[in-house]
């Protein structure tokens, strides 16, 4: 008895009605009338499930690098014609400055 509430053993009654105490007569009752063994997943399903998964991430891994890769060389790219663009920039600005000066300078007479 638990808590004032009483449970009886359920046994299985053949045709005969005579009571089984074998366990291994009880049979467990599922109402949509499936074997319980036949439902659980095999020990080689959960194999492949394992090694796809385990493809899978490997896979996703290397995707993640490579376009890491690939984006460290754009921004790499991309800063090398940035400071070039930036030398053109700073060459033609004195080329301006130079040409400037020289028209300043006095005409020679020869």
């Amino acid at each position: 008895m638990r808590n004032g509430i009483r449970f009886n053993k359920l046994r299985l009654v053949d045709n005969s009605a005579e009571a089984d105490d074998d366990p291994a007569a009880y049979i467990p009752y599922r109402p949509d009338g499936e074997d319980p063994a036949a439902s659980a997943p095999r020990p080689n399903s959960l194999f492949y499930v394992f090694l796809t998964l385990s493809i899978t991430c490997a896979a996703a891994t290397v995707v993640t690098g490579s376009y890491a890769v690939w984006l460290a060389r754009q921004q790499a790219a991309h800063q090398a014609l940035t400071d070039v663009n930036d030398i053109l920039r700073s060459c033609q600005s004195r080329m301006s400055q130079l040409e400037q000066d020289v028209q300043r300078l006095p005409n020679r007479q020869a």
